[in-house]
């Protein structure tokens, strides 16, 4: 069973990282997507991102703007580097090379980020 090993990250200056990128590794193209989910106890979120996708190799690097969170980095291996612990442990790598701020997120995806803080306005 292959299992997707990938980064997360919250970050600044997205136009900056944007540039960068695109300096060191190849533009794939930028997609919107809009995706539904149920969050128990059965709440209905919806994710609407804008998604620029980069390609460096062993390593795919996504830029995400999500509406309502803010702006994102995802990295994810796009090979197995001798298990999990190995493939995560070149993601950081791969991250630590790049050289930028960022803010490691909660292993918990954009629909509960997001359900937690519209829960929060409610309140």
């Amino acid at each position: 069973m292959k299992q997707e090993v990938e980064l997360q990250l919250k970050i600044k200056k997205p136009q900056e990282i944007e540039k960068k990128l695109k300096k060191i590794g190849k533009y794939v193209g930028t997609r919107k997507q809009i995706d539904k989910y149920f969050v128990p106890p059965f709440h209905k979120i919806t994710v609407i991102k804008t998604r620029k996708y980069f390609d460096f190799g062993d390593f795919e690097v996504t830029l995400n703007r999500v509406k309502d969170l803010g702006d994102f980095m995802e990295i994810e291996a796009k090979k197995n580097f001798g298990g999990v612990k190995k493939t995560r442990k070149a993601c950081l790598d791969f991250l630590r090379n790049l050289d930028i701020d960022y803010e490691m997120k909660a292993r918990m995806g954009y629909p509960r980020m997001l359900y937690r803080k519209l829960k929060r306005k409610k309140v």
